[in-house]
């Protein structure tokens, strides 16, 4: 996975456990007051309403530390009440998360780049301010490769077409550069350029976006034919042209970047994080690099997906985490308090019918 995904995931998992007060639920006592164990419950509910929209990212290091158990409801009252190992284990684990994860994530955080890069921008006020970055990713599935070429012609799409608004704005104060490079499941560049360019290559990208969707249907030839020729940006071009304001060798030169930059960027595969946020339709799906451009299995066994499974307390038997668990997500305030009371009561009258907290499940060495 990437080093962004790791830490976003990492972020919603702690953003969960303070946001739902999970820990202080967590340290209630048998002695404690019935509002107590409404507002632990209210916490549990909490966290479990955060758990079911977490990324995969989040569901892998959530399930890492066996926090599966908080989300459920068969568990809720002997994690409140019980004082057996497990669950000392499952407190210890969320404070190694809280203490350590943070300070891991800073090991992999990567120097700030415009400082440095602040050195080769000529314009009259150089610094950070006038250089920001874009993210570009080459989407890979499970085991498969990008070929070198594509990355070359990923890289060489965004300089012709970034080369292209240089020549329109008159700027070359600030070259494209790569700042970051990442890898995981994608591969991820971050580049690198003036801000202005920066915008508009952006929003040249959303174009592009727009036009692979609108020929979505066509077979990738005619496809990046229809989709060089439709730019809008094109049209800017030629009025600039027209207006005396681009010489007609300058003009083709400027079209002849967009069309090939435009060609390749959409045959390598590149997406950016803006489509996601225009995106309809799936921009792995429709963003797919040429075959030729990959290497490795076509159809590569596909990894066993996490198996979010729930440990229940009084049994070690697996079930489903989310289809197959007990939910008090839709509950309200007031019928949380009363689940409260019947508990409370419940725990005075047979607190030794309480199931007791197994320690943390080990993990299976012959389980691939």
């Amino acid at each position: 996975m990437l080093r962004k995904d790791l830490a976003a995931g990492v972020n919603e998992v702690l953003g969960a456990i303070k946001k739902s007060s999970i820990m202080e639920a967590l340290k209630i006592e048998r002695t404690d007051k019935t509002r107590d164990l409404g507002a632990a419950l209210k916490a549990f509910r909490d966290y479990s309403i955060a758990a079911q929209s977490f990324s995969p990212v989040a569901r892998t290091v959530a399930d890492t530390f066996n926090m599966e158990l908080l989300e459920d409801t068969q568990n809720w009252l002997a994690l409140i009440t019980d004082a057996s190992p497990g669950k000392m284990r499952l407190v210890r684990s969320i404070t190694t998360m809280q203490s350590e994860l943070p300070r891991l994530l800073a090991l992999l955080h990567q120097d700030s780049v415009p400082s440095s890069f602040s050195s080769l921008t000529d314009s009259e006020h150089p610094g950070e301010a006038n250089v920001v970055s874009v993210r570009i990713s080459l989407v890979e599935d499970a085991g498969q490769f990008s070929t070198v070429q594509r990355v070359i012609d990923g890289l060489s799409a965004c300089q012709e077409m970034y080369s292209a608004l240089q020549r329109i704005n008159s700027d070359y104060s600030t070259p494209l550069a790569i700042g970051a490079i990442d890898s995981g499941s994608d591969k991820s560049f971050d580049l690198f350029g003036a801000a202005e360019l920066m915008k508009q290559f952006r929003e040249l990208v959303v174009s592009i976006w727009g036009l692979v969707v609108f020929h979505r249907e066509q077979k990738i030839g005619k496809r990046l034919e229809l989709i060089a020729a439709a730019l809008p940006i094109l049209e800017q071009v030629n009025t600039l042209e027209q207006s005396g304001r681009l010489g007609r060798e300058e003009a083709q030169i400027i079209r002849n970047e967009l069309i090939d930059g435009t060609k390749k960027f959409v045959a390598t595969g590149v997406v950016t994080e803006d489509l996601a946020s225009h995106a309809t339709y799936s921009p792995r799906a429709l963003m797919a690099p040429e075959p030729k451009l990959l290497t490795g299995p076509a159809s590569a066994p596909s990894a066993k997906p996490p198996s979010h499974q729930s440990q229940s307390l009084g049994d070690h038997d697996n079930s489903l985490a989310h289809n197959g668990r007990p939910t008090l997500a839709g509950l309200s305030e007031e019928d949380l308090d009363r689940l409260a009371e019947m508990l409370s009561s419940r725990d005075q009258g047979t607190r030794s019918s309480v199931p007791k907290m197994p320690d943390a499940p080990t993990v299976d060495e012959n389980e691939s």
